[in-house]
């Protein structure tokens, strides 16, 4: 099995899991609030995975490319209002709304891919994202009558077009990441050997989630100070969000680094059965038959992308 697809298997776990508590923790604490702790407690686990790294002693901070830092800064924004979008969902009491319509970020992840880096794909890739997307409609649907109205109503709702801009959002900072590590493989540094992929997606990790963290604390400081005090406050439940999302962070970045963001988002829509299936096991619900079904089709368009890929 290519390493892409075990680290996209891995940060969607993980994604199930942070989703799920960032959801507990938007009871009481502001949707920034809610936000900034997805940050700032997976950052002291992001730079114990880099310090692990063998060959992270080939980074020469200083003299990184200065366009690898407006990537990052850029990218470290976008993803910012992706997280507050799709916990503004959360929020609304929406949550599998809000989970269904940000996972149409293959599509436009493959969009942005092609039209900021070139990334092509072939036609049974894109064929596979378009059936993923398809299951992960019909899970979106599953709980009303299925005609064109109700799915034009349905992504037409608030709520749905909350989740595509957070799923937009998340497009970019994925593309523009895999645009960051592409950067530092290309770099050539003064000293010592090139960098490796795991280094490359680990070095991005750190510095994006750095950035995150003093932008968004520095600005809840300023402008929300209550939810500052109460993310620290709720550190027992929001460090489980900080790992988890740590994790995923690595997955996603890695995966990108070795492939397409286009692909590794469409295999990443395994999220949404690992999220039925913890539906099912911890909370005892059952899914309905078109649940079922949309789950069969979103494996179909996995497999589907893993032969073509």
């Amino acid at each position: 099995m290519e390493d892409w697809i075990l680290f996209t298997l891995m940060a969607a776990f993980a994604q199930n899991i942070r989703s799920t508590v960032q959801k507990s923790l938007s009871s009481g604490m502001g949707v920034w609030g809610v936000t900034f702790t997805r940050f700032v407690y997976a950052l002291p686990f992001a730079w114990l995975y880099w310090f692990s790294l063998d060959g992270q002693a080939s980074v020469e901070w200083l003299s990184l490319p200065s366009l690898f830092w407006l990537t990052i800064i850029i990218a470290g924004c976008a993803q910012i209002l992706a997280t507050k979008l799709l916990v503004q969902v959360f929020s609304l009491g929406q949550f599998a709304v809000g989970t269904a319509y940000s996972k149409t970020e293959p599509i436009q992840a493959a969009v942005v891919g092609f039209l900021l880096l070139g990334d092509s794909m072939n036609m049974l890739g894109l064929v596979s994202i378009l059936v993923t997307v398809l299951g992960v409609m019909m899970l979106a649907t599953a709980r009303s009558a299925l005609s064109l109205e109700t799915i034009f109503a349905a992504m037409t709702h608030r709520p749905a077009m909350i989740g595509m801009a957070s799923g937009l959002s998340f497009a970019i900072c994925t593309v523009l990441y895999r645009a960051a590590s592409q950067q530092l493989l290309s770099w050539e540094p003064s000293v010592g050997p090139g960098i490796e992929p795991v280094v490359a997606a680990g070095t991005v990790l750190v510095s994006v989630l750095t950035f995150q963290t003093l932008l968004m604390g520095a600005w809840l400081y300023c402008a929300n100070r209550a939810d500052l005090l109460e993310s620290f406050r709720r550190w027992r439940v929001a460090i489980w969000s900080g790992v988890a999302g740590c994790i995923a962070s690595i997955g996603w970045i890695t995966a990108v680094t070795y492939e397409n963001a286009g692909y590794v988002k469409a295999l990443g829509q395994v999220e949404l059965v690992f999220s039925v299936a913890t539906g099912y096991f911890l909370f005892r619900e059952t899914p309905s038959r078109r649940e079922l079904l949309g789950i069969v089709v979103i494996i179909s368009g996995i497999v589907l992308l893993v032969l073509g890929t």
